[in-house]
This record gives structure tokens, C-alpha cells and sequence, in this order.
């Protein structure tokens, strides 16, 4: 009889440490996801501007978007991570 009490108070105590844990990790990802915004280092790469060259060429920086001649676009993107990232946005 007193096997099976032991059994349930330790079987109570492991679900409450695994809610735990699992509280604290949601608590963890919320704080890093609403107050660590992910800002770039280099704050230029957000001033760039999409020039229009022609009806099917445009231009950001040293990356460009193009219409082949067989009605494909291509695309040439430089930089870092962040840069090509909000140059490819920008084309």
C-alpha cells in the first residue's frame, strides 16, 4: 500500500517539473521573440531603393532582377545574409 502512494507522489512531482520545464521554455521563446527584435547590424542595407531601369529590368544596389528572352526572371543578389535578404525583398 505504501509502494503505490510513493509510486503517485513521484509520478505528480515528474509532470509538475516536466510543466514546469515546458512553462519556461514558452516563457523563453515569448521574451525572445516580442522584446529582442532582430535589428541589423549595419543599418544601410535598409536604405536601399529599387531603381526601374526598363519595363523588365530593375536594380537595388549591386543586385538586379531581370526578364530573359525567354520570359524567366533572373536574379543576382549580393551581400550578406540580411542584405540579400531585404534586397531580394525589394526586387
Amino acid at each position: 500500500m505504501r509502494y503505490r502512494i510513493v509510486k503517485r507522489k513521484k509520478k505528480r512531482i515528474i509532470v509538475r517539473i516536466f510543466l514546469l520545464l515546458i512553462l519556461i521554455i514558452t516563457g523563453y521563446v515569448l521574451y525572445c521573440m516580442y522584446f529582442l527584435p532582430a535589428y541589423p547590424a549595419n543599418r544601410n542595407i535598409v536604405d536601399v531603393k529599387r531603381i526601374d531601369l526598363s519595363e523588365n529590368f530593375y536594380k537595388a544596389g549591386d543586385s538586379w532582377l531581370l526578364k530573359n528572352k525567354y520570359g524567366l526572371w533572373e536574379m543576382y543578389a549580393e551581400g550578406d545574409a540580411i542584405g540579400r535578404g531585404n534586397k531580394i525583398g525589394i526586387l
